[in-house]
């Protein structure tokens, strides 16, 4: 039996290539582990099922190359090292962890119970305020289980369909703005969300120290519009959750940055901004943050601008 929790994801190694191929989730997780600094992991990674592969890039399932490199950084090994991986364990769906005990074990399933469980337990140290900062107020961000929550539902498993529905249409000739690209019905939902009010605990508090600091910097408050007849402006999405950011946040960025990387590669981002400002400043905001730029580093992944 395991001594040491254990996290079951979904990828193999490429024998040919020093590569590791992943599915979306996998690559969702490893870039949350490298954006939060979350080290020392066990990791043991699962081959997909030939009929969930098909072998193509476009098909509702892409695969993606990451280096070996970030399996070595994250200490993680394979099923075929050797080293024995529990049965409970097999018998989830990736992503899981395996949390054992003197008496019995405990798994957690599904790709945010997994990344939940890493924020609480192995946030990095040097960082361990701001990793905790990600589970949001109480620590409840995506708490609730994608069965029974809809914003759950979207961040772990709907917007990664947006993906392979945007290669398809790219791939059958569909131009970005003459005819207009139909654009997946998952990107509308999240500019749709964006615009809604910001739902936050003890907002007229934060409505005051966002236009308090406004006013002390002359300008470029992150709210609506200015206050009339006594009342504070309402307050703009900084981030997918509202004013403060979250887990959601880094769950979702690495999957809006394959869309949009891929956008970039036929239209300008000028025109994506057009399509989907809200998402798009949105993305930019996390795209200029340090971390982003060491995970998307970690993981060998272009930058917006290298693919224009």
């Amino acid at each position: 039996m395991a001594i040491e929790p254990l996290v079951m994801l979904s990828g193999r190694k490429d024998n040919d290539r020093s590569l590791l191929r992943v599915p979306q989730n996998t690559l969702v997780a490893l870039f949350t582990f490298a954006y939060c600094e979350i080290e020392d992991l066990r990791i043991v990674l699962v081959p997909r099922e030939p009929a969930s592969d098909g072998g193509s890039d476009c098909n509702d399932n892409p695969l993606f190359d990451l280096p070996r490199s970030v399996l070595s950084k994250l200490k993680c090994f394979e099923t075929s090292d050797g080293s024995p991986t529990p049965q409970e364990l097999l018998d989830c769906e990736p992503p899981a962890v395996y949390l054992p005990d003197n008496t019995t074990a405990t798994c957690i399933g599904g790709l945010t119970g997994v990344l939940r469980w890493a924020l609480g337990q192995l946030g990095s140290r040097t960082r361990d305020r701001e990793c905790n900062a990600l589970l949001g107020f109480r620590g409840g961000c995506l708490a609730a289980c994608s069965e029974s929550s809809l914003w759950t539902r979207f961040c772990e498993l709907d917007i990664q369909r947006a993906l392979p529905k945007l290669r398809k249409r790219v791939s059958a000739g569909s131009g970005f703005e003459s005819p207009p690209l139909k654009l997946p019905e998952e990107l509308h939902l999240l500019e749709a969300h964006m615009r809604q009010p910001v739902k936050t605990h003890n907002v007229r508090r934060k409505q005051q120290q966002v236009f308090r600091a406004s006013r002390r910097e002359g300008g470029g408050s992150p709210v609506e519009h200015k206050p009339v007849d006594g009342k504070l402006p309402l307050l703009e999405h900084r981030f997918v959750e509202g004013f403060d950011q979250t887990l959601a946040d880094v769950v979702l960025f690495p999957v809006l940055h394959l869309i949009f990387t891929e956008l970039a590669a036929v239209t300008s981002k000028k025109a994506i901004s057009v399509r989907l400002p809200l998402t798009f400043k949105w993305y930019e905001t996390m795209s200029a943050q340090i971390q982003t730029h060491r995970a998307l580093e970690s993981l060998e992944l272009k930058h917006i601008e290298q693919v224009e």
